[in-house]
């Protein structure tokens, strides 16, 4: 351009601002559904006037046609609510193509199975719990609705509702799957049948002084067998001036009155049972002579 200073024209020789201008914006993103909860990545590449292209995504603006069902941080759309939502980035007066995000309700992401202990007795049974964790961080008692295994079931047998019951010595890892997701392993040990209870029982609850009746003690275990412990429990009376038990289990009438006679193993105590002693009884008469003859007519 020529200006005209003092008699003569000067020429401005700077060149023209010709900086490219932004043309168009285009987003785009991985998925066109997520699941509430989740996220995911939009990219937005700018195109300008000398046909170059720029990455956009950290300076366009990000709007979403609806924040009920997916936010935007810098291009990273967050599932919050079922539904669906228009995304667009705009920069320097130019807006970007719309792209259509749909957001699915939770899906779920992890199961974890637990039970109060990893080690029950043959024939006794423990209470598994398999707790969902969904898209959203929310939680959910899948106890009732997962399908239960257990890698050995001659070992462990499992319910449909994740109950857990010894059938053998031995180990078994027990896990919880739904809508294809496989919980952690839980390994349970199932270690030899346990007493459960002693039953003390006799013949008779009465006996005389100086007389004896054999008490028997019968154990049943957690595997529902029982056991005769008679000769292996540890017999004790409450009154032993009144029952003398032995260690085999044999009471024997020491004086008149009563007693509780109870058998204890392996910390397991049986029921009490009641002995009453009373008084000697005649047991027999004998009957002697000092001949066993005698003459017609002598005594």
């Amino acid at each position: 351009m020529g200006v005209f200073l003092g008699g003569g024209y000067h020429y401005d020789r700077r060149p023209a601002d010709r900086s490219p201008t932004l043309q168009s914006i285009a987003i785009n993103g991985p998925n066109a559904s997520i699941a509430k909860g989740t996220a995911e990545q939009f990219t937005a590449t700018g195109t300008f006037s000398d046909g170059s292209t720029q990455n956009l995504t950290t300076s366009a603006t990000w709007t979403s046609s609806n924040t009920a069902a997916a936010t935007l941080t810098a291009g990273l759309a967050s599932g919050v609510g079922a539904g669906s939502a228009n995304i667009t980035a705009s920069q320097s007066g130019i807006t970007s193509n719309s792209f259509a995000l749909t957001i699915t309700a939770a899906t779920l992401q992890a199961i974890t199975v637990s039970a109060n202990s990893s080690s029950i007795a043959k024939g006794t049974s423990v209470q598994f719990t398999a707790m969902g964790t969904f898209s959203d961080g929310s939680t959910q008692n899948l106890t009732n609705s997962s399908i239960w295994a257990s890698s050995s079931p001659a070992t462990v047998n499992i319910s449909a509702t994740g109950l857990a019951t010894g059938s053998g010595i031995g180990s078994s890892n027990i896990t919880a799957a739904q809508s294809g997701i496989t919980s952690n392993s839980f390994a349970l040990a199932v270690s030899a049948a346990t007493l459960q209870s002693i039953t003390v029982s006799a013949n008779t609850s009465s006996i005389a002084k100086g007389t004896s009746v054999q008490l028997t003690a019968m154990g049943t275990f957690s595997d529902g067998s029982s056991q005769n412990l008679t000769s292996t429990a540890t017999w004790s009376a409450s009154s032993q001036t009144v029952v003398n038990i032995s260690s085999s289990g044999l009471a024997t009438g020491a004086a008149i009155g009563s007693s509780n006679v109870t058998a204890i193993q392996n910390g397991t105590t049986s029921n009490s049972f009641a002995l009453t002693v009373t008084a000697a009884a005649l047991q027999s008469i004998t009957v002697n002579a000092n001949t066993s003859s005698i003459a017609k007519g002598t005594s």
